[in-house]
């Protein structure tokens, strides 16, 4: 196998990467902008303008696709705020995703035949495995929407996600992290000028729905960090890790944390051009240390770590999330094989809401494998999340290493994957499809010196 070789980058790459340029930084002020008046001034003619101008803004810097995500991505963040004002959010946010399904048409047309037939196939594979379940759910109307909008969203989600061009990817990348960053700075603003509100139980959520949120869609956008770093050093990819450590410090989330440390172990193998076999081998066996013999790795952490962080009560209790398990998993049971049908996980754990609150459990399963199972079956569920996986073209990406494991830690642990439109959904595609074009990162050195 030959040694991948990361790129060394001209000063004018430089100065665009480290934000210098005078465009990127313009199409973050006017999307913080607009981001912060949407949460000041909670209107639908604030939200509706808020998106045009963090569309327009992002659009005319890295093209109207990345507009859209971008448009996309912070309707579905707003989406999950708890604020009354905010809940028209949860309407609005079909707007952006309307316009994706126009470029995903036009994207579509353009593609190989190839191309064309693995995402009908796809959109085929979601859509029946939902219909089964459909066809024998206790609510069979709630079941077929949620269909449709599986087989419609990911596909077009897909689709739209593909990167392959120099250029496209960096646009991506810097959509992604100006949003980010955007995001970010108004939720920073929230806790200074509303307190009260950018807290959930003493932990820091800014203005997401509850700090988990927060803290795993924040994951992703660090495994674009991670992504990005391979083009423009260390140093870079050293500040973000300061900052995500800062900020789960204040949200409390281990299970992002747990993804953050695998990010970093992936990113040093894939850096250090350790082979994939070799890297997904060590981390297997990390993974099977700390299940195996978890005080290892525990014990540190209750010394090294703030107790807001460990809470160390929950994890010898099992906390809620063992309360959520257990009860998604008695769900599961009856009907192991065709599930309960799409939307059923939300419905059930609402029904028995204040019976879960009295054993320390907050929110619906925790864990999209189980969801997934809940609603579609064993069977249809793995098989629905296998497919995503191909699709993207996660399995066996040369950038894996590093987007694969964050990934897998947050299915592990929270649900979000359900809901097409939740906050962190259509922000994995744009990730997975930054992490399978696996060129942003690296080019070939002989390649530059001739150039």
């Amino acid at each position: 196998m030959r040694p991948l070789h990361f790129s060394a980058e001209t000063h004018d790459e430089a100065q665009l990467d480290r934000g210098a340029d005078r465009g990127a930084f313009k199409a973050f002020l006017w999307t913080s902008g607009a981001v912060g008046a949407a949460v000041a001034l909670p209107s639908m003619v604030t939200g509706v303008a808020a998106l045009a101008v963090v569309g327009r803004a992002i659009g005319r810097k890295w093209g109207a696709l990345n507009g859209v995500w971008a448009a996309l991505l912070l309707a579905c963040v707003l989406a999950s705020s708890r604020e009354v004002g905010l809940q028209y959010w949860k309407f609005l946010r079909f707007l952006p995703a309307g316009l994706l399904c126009v470029h995903a048409v036009r994207t579509f047309k353009q593609a190989t035949p190839a191309e064309r037939t693995g995402t009908l196939r796809f959109a085929g594979t979601v859509l029946a495995v939902a219909l089964v379940a459909a066809a024998f759910s206790l609510f069979p109307e709630d079941a077929l929407f949620e269909a449709v909008l599986l087989a419609v969203l990911w596909p077009v989600m897909a689709v739209c996600a593909h990167v392959d061009e120099e250029q496209d990817i960096r646009g991506r990348e810097a959509t992604v992290l100006c949003l980010a960053a955007a995001v970010l700075l108004v939720s920073a603003g929230a806790a200074v000028f509303r307190p009260e509100g950018a807290e959930l139980h003493g932990r820091f959520r800014g203005i997401f729905g509850n700090p988990n949120e927060l803290s795993h869609w924040w994951l992703l956008v660090f495994v674009v960090v991670g992504i990005r770093g391979l083009r423009v050093g260390n140093a870079a990819y050293l500040a973000a890790v300061a900052t995500t450590a800062a900020l789960l410090f204040f949200t409390g989330t281990r299970g992002a944390l747990i993804g953050v440390v695998l990010s970093v172990l992936g990113y040093v193998l894939t850096r250090l051009q350790v082979r994939p076999a070799v890297g997904w081998g060590l981390l297997l066996f990390v993974s099977a240390w700390a299940l195996a013999a978890p005080d290892t790795f525990l014990n540190p952490a209750k010394r090294w770590l703030p107790e807001s962080l460990v809470r160390e009560e929950t994890v010898e209790l099992g906390g809620g999330r063992l309360v959520a398990w257990e009860f998604g998993w008695s769900e599961v049971m009856k009907e192991p094989w065709v599930g309960h049908g799409g939307g059923y996980e939300e419905r059930i754990y609402r029904a028995f809401e204040e019976e879960l609150s009295l054993q320390n459990h907050q929110g619906f399963s925790h864990n999209s494998w189980l969801a997934f199972a809940i609603n579609f079956g064993i069977p249809g569920g793995t098989l629905m999340m296998l497919a995503l996986l191909y699709r993207l073209k996660l399995l066996g990406a040369s950038l894996a290493l590093i987007a694969l494991p964050p990934v897998l830690t947050s299915w592990a642990v929270e649900g979000w994957l359900t809901a097409p439109l939740s906050a962190s959904s259509p922000l994995f595609f744009a990730v997975a499809g930054l992490a399978a074009s696996g060129r942003g990162a690296r080019k070939s050195q002989s390649h530059e010196r001739g150039s």
